[in-house]
């Protein structure tokens, strides 16, 4: 009797007589073959079978190197797409940024009035900048979030992103969260985020709640 993992692979196995034929490829096991061993199979037709197992082998280890290079092939273009985004806006706005205080430092300090107005413009770039990093941090998500990695990543966001060590935060998510659709919970994420991070910057508060029902 061949015992498994799985219950109704058990009963189908159970009380009968079957032959396994290892599915070998390079040295390493591919998996096995298994074949109902009723009657008499004779020495030609389990040739065949081990035949049939290693043809098997050689398949399924094939189907498994596209599917690697077919892996490796997405994360190398999801790179190049976001090292494009990043140098095409991230990028030209810190070099303008980088060229816009190294011109403040050589008018200073005889021209204070207009390193001031660099400065007001060069706050609008940096916020651009980030507003830009934002947009393309959007799409490297973790495929799951549960309500767990929504509280504590809110948390985090505050302590080492705002800043903000003194504020009691309560976060607290009631119901199924996994209901709602990634994209969803990606989004309510976001907005929490926002709500944050002004509270971190303009209410001077010791104390913030946000409850997602």
């Amino acid at each position: 009797n061949l015992l498994t993992s799985h219950a109704g692979l058990d009963e189908i196995f159970s009380g009968g007589v079957f032959h396994i034929f290892p599915m070998i490829l390079r040295d390493q096991s591919a998996g096995v073959l298994i074949v109902d061993g009723s009657g008499d199979p004779g020495p030609a037709r389990l040739e065949s079978l081990e035949t049939i197992a290693r043809q098997a082998a050689v398949a399924l280890g094939t189907t498994m190197l596209c599917i690697d290079r077919a892996q490796r092939l997405a994360v190398q273009e999801e790179r190049l797409r976001i090292a494009r985004d990043i140098h095409d806006t991230v990028f030209q706005s810190l070099f303008g940024i980088s060229y816009t205080l190294d011109a403040c430092t050589r008018l200073l300090p005889d021209n204070p009035d207009q390193v001031r107005n660099e400065l007001v413009s060069l706050n609008r770039l940096a916020e651009s900048a980030r507003s830009q990093l934002r947009e393309s941090v959007l799409n490297l998500w973790p495929s799951e979030l549960t309500a767990e990695v929504f509280v504590d990543d809110l948390r985090k966001y505050v302590n080492n992103y705002c800043r903000c060590e003194g504020l009691r935060l309560d976060l607290t998510v009631s119901g199924d969260f996994q209901v709602l659709p990634p994209g969803h919970r990606r989004g309510l994420y976001r907005i929490a985020q926002e709500a944050l991070a002004n509270i971190t910057r303009y209410a001077a508060a010791t104390q913030a709640s946000a409850r997602l029902e």
